[in-house]
């Protein structure tokens, strides 16, 4: 479920299609995967390690979530697309 969002934000598919195409990046590019996770996880903690780092975790943890998986999913877009037969 990683790549859904930007899934349903750069193509036009339905859920399924989405679901599935998610799962099938995630499992082709399973070390980036694992990578984005391992972010996400580290920008957890750090605005968990005090109440300051708290406070602006309130305010901007989600969007750096989001950044953070965006960042990561457009440069798999782009080498999917590059692929002979894919279709934009």
């Amino acid at each position: 479920m990683l790549y859904a969002f930007p899934l349903l934000a750069r193509y036009e598919n339905g859920i399924v299609a989405t679901i599935q195409n998610s799962m099938e990046i995630s499992r082709r590019y399973f070390g980036r995967t694992l990578l984005i996770v391992g972010i996400l996880l580290a920008e957890y903690v750090i605005f968990h390690f005090n109440t300051v780092l708290m406070c602006f975790g309130l305010l901007f943890g989600v969007s750096f979530a989001i950044f953070t998986v965006a960042a990561f999913s457009k440069r798999i877009f782009q080498e999917i697309e590059k692929e002979p037969g894919a279709v934009r």
